[in-house]
């Protein structure tokens, strides 16, 4: 299976087991929750090396590394979106 499939499957059951949860118990800050949960997942490591690959002069190798770490971005992105979206927490 793909990164970008997987990272956007985990960020959706995040997002919807933290909807769920919130809705269940009260006194939760799902916004929090949400973030704090799909930190783990956030490329800041990928994006350092790709920055220093491209300052070293390695312009190929810091682009595909941006790309990637740009892409897992945008699929953790879309996956809590559409999680939010399939529970109804955004209005």
């Amino acid at each position: 299976m793909s990164s970008f499939i997987l990272n956007a499957i985990c960020a959706f059951g995040v997002a919807v087991t933290a909807a769920c949860v919130s809705r269940v118990t009260s006194g939760w800050n799902l916004d929090i929750v949400i973030i704090s949960s799909l930190m783990p997942l956030v490329p800041g490591v990928a994006i350092t090396n790709a920055i220093r690959d491209t300052l070293r002069g390695d312009y190929i190798s810091g682009g595909a590394r941006i790309l990637e770490a740009f892409l897992t971005a945008a699929a953790i992105g879309l996956g809590a979106g559409t999680g939010m979206i399939f529970v109804g927490g955004i209005v």
